[in-house]
């Protein structure tokens, strides 16, 4: 029975997030309200570089919208520090878009691999229980060339958030 408050914590914030705004001034608003109230995100950062033959994932600290985080260790396939920011989604049904960058060590001569997570505060649930979907956890994932042959990819994931 530990688990009941949490439980009932995490329906009605969920409830609450996901419940469809009646105008889209609505949903700009709640949106915005949203946006402002994200005080940290705790990502999963996956990096595969094929031309060292490493992959490895890390569970990140907890990141603060807009400031660059310390370094952080990707085993020995690369590090770096990491950032974020949260915007409005243009997307058309997001509430909020997830930019994220890693500034890697191992990209020196391009810009560093960033993508965006679309996002409504809320893990993703399964609409069939015959549907698999690749992941539960919002993501993102991009990849850049070493002079046009080899290949690093980066997948970014929303594993944890502190709403405030």
């Amino acid at each position: 029975m530990i688990f009941l408050p949490y439980l009932l914590l995490h329906i009605f914030v969920c409830g609450t997030l996901q419940s469809s705004p009646s105008s889209p001034n609505d949903s700009e608003n709640e949106a915005e309200k949203l946006i402002q109230k994200v005080n940290s995100v705790t990502f999963l950062l996956t990096v595969n570089d094929t031309w060292g033959d490493c992959i490895h994932t890390v569970k990140t600290p907890a990141v603060v919208p807009g400031k660059k985080s310390q370094s952080i260790p990707v085993g020995k396939c690369d590090h770096g520090p990491l950032e974020f920011s949260v915007q409005p989604a243009t997307d058309g049904y997001s509430l909020m878009s997830v930019h994220i960058t890693f500034h890697s060590s191992v990209i020196v001569d391009a810009s560093p691999p960033a993508c965006d997570i679309p996002w409504n505060g809320t893990y993703l649930v399964p609409t069939k229980m015959t549907e698999q979907l690749p992941s539960l956890l919002p993501g993102c994932v991009v990849g850049d060339s070493r002079e046009g042959y080899h290949m690093t990819y980066y997948w970014f994931y929303l594993l944890d958030w502190l709403i405030v």
